[in-house]
């Protein structure tokens, strides 16, 4: 018997989370190993201990979860083979706090690919209330390094 997963049971139980959690194409069918998955959702619940001002999401983590949502396209690319370059480092996270992130809340975060300029990949993140409002966005560009000879 498969053990429940907490995480999960908590997201199915928010009703707006589960309508993501329930969409059809969640999980990608991948026919070819080489597909490159250009979009991420992420859901995120933030407790009290998250706060900064009462209330209130501290920015530098607001910040840390768009930095990680963004940087997860490389790993998920790469486990499957439809990137094989190597290391891809943060050039810029440029960050737009555009309403208070309330706490303690759940949210959706979301990261895509805009364009890829040879080595230099330009990505875009945002967070997302339970009302689909955006309380922050990101403009990231990653570089993937050269190899080391």
């Amino acid at each position: 018997m498969k053990p429940e997963n907490p995480d999960l049971k908590h997201f199915e139980a928010i009703p707006w989370c589960a309508a993501h959690l329930n969409e059809s194409g969640i999980l990608p069918s991948l026919t070819s190993s080489s597909l490159v998955i250009n979009h991420v959702k992420f859901l995120i619940s933030l407790g009290p201990a998250a706060g900064g001002y009462p209330g209130v999401c501290h920015g530098g983590i607001v910040a840390t979860i768009l930095d990680e949502v963004t940087s997860m396209l490389f790993p998920i690319n790469k486990s499957h083979g439809a990137i094989s370059e190597g290391a891809a480092m943060m050039g810029y996270l440029n960050t737009r706090f555009l309403r208070p992130v309330k706490v303690p809340a759940s949210y959706l975060c979301r990261a895509w690919v805009n364009k890829v300029e040879g080595r230099k990949y330009f990505l875009q993140g945002m967070i997302e209330d339970g009302d689909g409002m955006i309380v922050a966005r990101a403009e990231a560009l990653y570089i993937v390094l050269k190899e080391m000879s």
